[in-house]
C-alpha cells in the first residue's frame, strides 16, 4: 500500500450503526456474566445440601435454571448411583485429571559386523558426518 494514498472504501463516520461490531444481545450479556467462580459457587452449595434441600431447590419458583439443572443432576446421580454425572460435576469443579504418560525409549541394539563397524538399531540414528 502506498503511503498517503487511499485504496478504496468510504471514510469512517462516528455514530454510523453499520460501522464496527454489532451490539451484543442482552441475553448473551447475561450469559457472559456467568463466571467460572459463580458456577463453582453454585455447584459447591448444591453438593453440600441434603436431599430435602435439593427437593426444595427443584420445587422453588425463585431458583434460577442453573441451580435447578445442577440440583437435578445431583439428584439423578444419587438416585441412580450414576458415575457419569458425578464425573461431569467433578470435571467442572476440579478439572479433568491429566494422564501422565511415561515415554520409554528402547535400549539400543548394537550389531557388530565382521569388519568391526557397528549398526545401532532401536534408537535414534546418529547424524551422518559429511
Amino acid at each position: 500500500m502506498a503511503k498517503g494514498k487511499k485504496t478504496g472504501g468510504k471514510d469512517f463516520v462516528p455514530g454510523d450503526p453499520r460501522a464496527g461490531r454489532p451490539p451484543m444481545p442482552a441475553d448473551l450479556k447475561k450469559a457472559n456474566a456467568l463466571t467460572t467462580a459463580e458456577l463453582k459457587r453454585v455447584m459447591n452449595a448444591m453438593l453440600f445440601m441434603d436431599d430435602r434441600d435439593i427437593d426444595v431447590v427443584l420445587a422453588c419458583n425463585s431458583s434460577n435454571q442453573l441451580e435447578r439443572m445442577i440440583a437435578n443432576i445431583i439428584k439423578q446421580a444419587n438416585k441412580n448411583g450414576d458415575n457419569v454425572r458425578l464425573d461431569f460435576l467433578l470435571n467442572r469443579l476440579v478439572g479433568k485429571v491429566t494422564e501422565k504418560v511415561e515415554v520409554k525409549l528402547p535400549e539400543p541394539f548394537i550389531v557388530t559386523k565382521r569388519d568391526g563397524s557397528q549398526i545401532v538399531m532401536g534408537a535414534k540414528m546418529p547424524k551422518e558426518e559429511e
